[in-house]
């Protein structure tokens, strides 16, 4: 007698980096048929864990390729899939076309209309206030003037922090904002931004190591109940106070937790959330830092944790009862190997962190991103890209040193 076997409905995900290749490798190994689209820097492109994958051109708009890809000329193996958007230009693209793509495809998520206002971190913020929610103080921007206004009552140092991220690291160069030390600062930094056509807000400044930043995930389903619940730490970021993360640890903070929840509850949230706080020690108050409605770059740490949110949310909106896991490991820690050496660098200039002191806080069992024995390309490529971009590097200051010794030499 034959057995009958369902097939599994299949997953495309949008964009994303290392958050991309944790859910291919999730769901694939789970035999989950995986689709992909990306520009070539995605490293999850080369997982044996994707079926298929297109690959977005360069210099081709994501949103225009995804566009051609799903709508115009619709591939008939992507039909009733289910889309993860794994960076803020994929929500935008599913927000602008939600009624298009749901006659195709399963979103992820119900709440499109809050999403895109989370993107935009000024409405959070706002939102949040609304919700009771500690935040910290912020200045809203519209032109060089209102610069000059505020400048005097702003508190420094300050930040210029993006209304919207995704576009703001696009013109500075991966940067999340901008320290200003001082009013002449802010008004130098302010233009810059201005005159880049970025739309931007004046943040207070928490002040206090990365090891107080915290954040909470969750999924809510559609009649707004949480599907599960993890919350992790930041023991280092590079650059110091303003980077991204180098390294995480797994630690549950039941009051993060119900900060989330009641922010949640309070805007009617639907879908997929992480949320960052940050611990002032100046009030002991935790405040809201950002909100990504997205899987976001720890997402390995989570899934190695023991908490696969990939497979929940793939349960759930594929119809069928998700796993209810209540408990992960603690003290699991997620380590950027070259980004956290020149975050202890920094640190050690700073008189924060000594040699032996970053090497005894490794003593850890480390999650990695990239590199696993079971699906080695996506490590093997970008060790190439990684060691290509430093020999660019060294290549080019060779040059510039050797230009520069002839030009010092009359004789040559």
């Amino acid at each position: 007698m034959t057995r009958k076997t369902t097939k599994k409905r299949a997953v495309l995900i949008l964009d994303g980096q290392a958050n991309a290749l944790s859910v291919v490798r999730s769901l694939g190994k789970q035999g989950v048929p995986i689709y992909l689209s990306a520009p070539a820097e995605c490293y999850a492109l080369h997982s044996r864990y994707c079926q298929q994958t297109y690959l977005i051109p360069e210099g081709v708009p994501l949103l225009n390729y995804w566009h051609k890809l799903l709508l115009e000329d619709p591939a008939e193996e992507l039909k009733e899939a289910i889309l993860f958007p794994c960076s803020d230009k994929a929500i935008e693209f599913v927000i602008a076309h939600q009624a298009e793509l749901e006659q195709h495809y399963v979103l992820e998520g119900q709440s499109l209309q809050s999403r895109q206002e989370l993107l935009d971190k000024q409405h959070t913020l706002r939102v949040a206030k609304q919700a009771g929610i500690s935040i910290p103080e912020f200045w809203q921007v519209n032109k060089q003037q209102d610069v000059i206004d505020i400048m005097h009552e702003v508190s420094y140092p300050a930040i210029i922090k993006p209304i919207h991220s995704h576009l703001f690291q696009a013109k500075f160069d991966g940067q999340k904002y901008l320290a200003v030390q001082n009013a002449q600062e802010l008004l130098d930094k302010a233009s810059r931004v201005l005159n880049a056509g970025l739309e931007f807000m004046i943040n207070e400044y928490i002040p206090g190591p990365d090891s107080l930043l915290c954040s909470y995930f969750t999924y809510h389903d559609q009649a707004q109940q949480p599907l599960y619940h993890f919350t992790k730490r930041i023991k280092r970021r590079y650059p110091v106070n303003h980077g991204g993360a180098t390294y995480h640890v797994t630690e549950w903070q039941p009051e993060v937790a119900k900060l989330g929840q009641k922010l949640l509850q309070h805007i009617h949230f639907t879908g997929l959330c992480n949320m960052e706080f940050k611990r002032d020690l100046r009030d002991g108050e935790l405040k809201l830092i950002e909100i990504n409605a997205r899987f976001v770059a720890s997402q390995e740490l989570v899934y190695q944790s023991g908490m696969d949110i990939a497979k929940i949310v793939y349960q759930y909106l594929d119809g069928q009862t998700p796993d209810k896991i209540e408990a992960y490991q603690q003290h699991l820690h997620l380590w950027i190997p070259d980004r956290d050496f020149h975050a202890f660098r920094q640190l050690k200039q700073r008189g924060e962190l000594s040699f032996f002191g970053w090497l005894k806080s490794l003593a850890h069992r480390q999650v990695v991103n990239y590199f696993k024995l079971y699906d080695p390309m996506p490590w093997a490529i970008k060790v190439r890209d990684d060691l290509s971009y430093i020999g660019s590097r060294l290549l080019k200051k060779a040059v510039q040193l050797t230009g520069g010794n002839r030009a010092a030499d009359p004789n040559a």
